[in-house]
């Protein structure tokens, strides 16, 4: 239930937020799982995940996810599109792993400062990954490393694309240091 302050505005009380992120989440879990799961027998997304428009809500919409999540205000972790980009099994050769767009959607969980932090802290908990409901782990900190990498220097992919994915890793490896750099000097070694 919210009451009026003096200033005209909102107060919202814990109930409110507890309502806000209940519904935030349903959302984030449909359209999550939407997304995922609407592909035709040969892994292609229907002609509607084609347009640019889009392509710039699947962005924004892991954006999203990412900021709430790394604020801990929601846990989004297990649809981080991340896990789109590590796959089991190799492609054939000439063949592009990842469509575009979902590489710049995937790139918003570690392209921005505290989001990456957030994600390589939690990978440092684990050595593996378990589970999809906990993706992160060491492991897989490495395999998204790979995949950034495979793409900055594949051919098949447009200048766009390259750029956003060499940016991704160099934040991935500017945070590496950082965080291994507090490490350090906060066990007291030099």
């Amino acid at each position: 239930m919210s009451t009026e302050s003096s200033s005209g505005l909102s107060n919202t009380t814990g109930s409110d937020l507890r309502m806000s992120f209940e519904v935030i989440w349903v959302v984030v879990s449909h359209l999550s799982w939407q997304h995922h799961t609407l592909t035709d027998e040969t892994g292609i997304k229907p002609n509607y995940y084609r347009d640019a428009a889009a392509h710039n809500r699947w962005r924004n919409f892991q954006h999203m996810m990412a900021r709430v999540t790394s604020s801990q205000l929601i846990y989004c972790d297990p649809f981080s599109s991340l896990q789109d980009l590590v796959q089991a099994e190799e492609p054939k050769p000439g063949v592009k792993r990842h469509l575009e767009y979902d590489i710049i959607a995937a790139a918003q969980w570690v392209l921005w400062p505290s989001e990456c932090r957030y994600v390589y802290q939690e990978c440092l908990k684990k050595e593996t990954t378990v589970h999809y409901w906990e993706p992160w782990s060491k492991e897989f900190w490495g395999q998204v490393k790979k995949e950034f990498t495979l793409v900055v220097d594949s051919p098949l992919y447009d200048d766009h694309t390259k750029s956003v994915a060499r940016q991704t890793l160099q934040r991935m490896k500017d945070t590496e240091e950082e965080v291994d750099e507090e490490g350090s000097t906060g066990n007291g070694e030099d």
